[in-house]
């Protein structure tokens, strides 16, 4: 199978519905949003980076980031993997609010707080939604050691949770760790299939005005129901493998264990998919799951 690039065909076609798009999003940002915010959070929300910067000041910790994964989805895959039995820690789980929905814009600025940590992250490489930037932006690779695990999966640009796993069991965790899986963003191992139909639109999705993902899922036919259960098995497959690494690791000398992501997604909410610039809930909400 090919490798995938940007299509300038999906580009062309976005731009047809490029005026009634930046009008909507323009809606979403400025009256919508506010609106929303104002009904969400009535509740206190921790400050996710006030809870980060706490967590690598200890001596010891492990922290696992998760990409895309959003709270309130979270919370119903916690629930359904422990009446399974395959996720049985006691845990604590709390909602935190990322300081941006777009990472680019804040996370180069709090690695940069990051000194003497061994550090574990995907090659996650679909168009503007690359982790490769996030990295290269901060000063991590300078005061941390950084292992770079590569695709397994080119033909989707992302890497499998497995990949992860074994590259930590090979290089082993220190004082210090951080463990980073690509899912649940997209492209969702779940469905391949989809994936790959929406691999083009997605590689461009936050360059252009208006949702070019469901302009993608009308024009192939594709129901929200399929995006919705691709998302969510991935989001249940990566905790699986997060479980399978951790009872490896149980007999290490590790304390502070933590789970979060940076940032949620939305699936078909307002009539939007994936993440752009949009100060909304789903998107700035993820869970800090603490394993006790």
């Amino acid at each position: 199978m090919r490798k995938l690039s940007i299509s300038v065909t999906g580009f062309i076609q976005s731009s047809r519905i490029s005026v009634s798009g930046t009008l909507y999003e323009s809606i979403i940002k400025y009256i919508l949003s506010p609106l929303v915010n104002q009904i969400y959070y009535k509740e206190e929300i921790e400050n996710w980076c006030k809870l980060y910067e706490s967590l690598i000041n200890k001596e010891k910790f492990i922290l696992v980031l998760l990409t895309s994964a959003r709270y309130d989805l979270t919370l119903n895959a916690i629930n359904i993997l422990k009446k399974r039995k395959i996720l049985l820690h006691n845990l604590e789980v709390v909602q935190a609010k990322v300081p941006r929905e777009y990472t680019l814009q804040w996370m180069p600025v709090i690695f940069n707080k990051l000194k003497g940590a061994r550090v574990f992250y995907p090659a996650l490489n679909v168009g503007v939604h690359n982790i490769d930037r996030i990295i290269m932006r901060s000063n991590m690779i300078k005061n941390n050691e950084v292992i770079r695990i590569s695709s397994s999966l080119e033909n989707l640009n992302t890497v499998h949770p497995k990949d992860i796993n074994d590259a930590v069991l090979k290089y082993g965790i220190i004082e210090k760790t951080i463990i980073w899986y690509a899912q649940p963003h997209f492209p969702w191992l779940s469905d391949k299939e989809l994936s790959q139909k929406l691999w083009r639109y997605s590689a461009i999705h936050e360059l252009v005005p208006g949702d070019i993902i469901k302009y993608a899922l009308s024009r192939e036919v594709i129901t929200q129901d399929r995006v919705f259960k691709a998302y969510f098995m991935d989001l249940l497959m990566v905790f699986k493998y997060i479980v399978k690494l951790l009872d490896l690791l149980k007999n290490k000398d590790v304390n502070n264990i933590v789970i979060t992501s940076i940032h949620g997604e939305l699936l078909g909410e307002y009539d939007l998919y994936h993440h752009k610039n949009f100060n909304l809930p789903q998107l700035r909400v993820v869970p800090w799951i603490i394993i006790k």
